[in-house]
């Protein structure tokens, strides 16, 4: 198994942050230990209704496709998607890139 262009920063961009590059919009990994996978987070993200927002690589200007299955997201790499805030308030997401189907889990706080 090889890998190019590894992509070590991952960014939650929206409108929630006018879709800026910034740490504030640096997506943490973790490790979930009584799942044993890796994930990466973004917590705390204060939306409105309406408001898209993006998963996206600077380095690698990609974004994550978003396709609703039975209470999460199943995620494909492409160059245009966002996923749209049914309610105001505070998130939490997670991208479980490292899946067979990698899938993205929205937390509403």
């Amino acid at each position: 198994l090889t890998m190019s262009n590894e992509e070590k920063s991952w960014m939650l961009l929206g409108e929630h942050n006018n879709y800026s590059f910034s740490d504030e919009s640096k997506m943490e990994i973790v490790y979930d230990e009584s799942n044993k996978k890796w994930y990466l987070q973004k917590k705390g993200v204060k939306m409105q209704t309406g408001n898209t927002w993006q998963i996206r690589s600077q380095m690698l200007n990609m974004e994550v496709t978003p396709q609703n299955t039975e209470g999460h997201f199943e995620t494909d790499v492409t160059d245009e998607s966002q996923f749209t805030v049914s309610q105001t308030g505070n998130y939490e997401i997670r991208w479980y890139f490292n899946e067979p189907t990698p899938y993205v889990i929205v937390i509403k706080e």
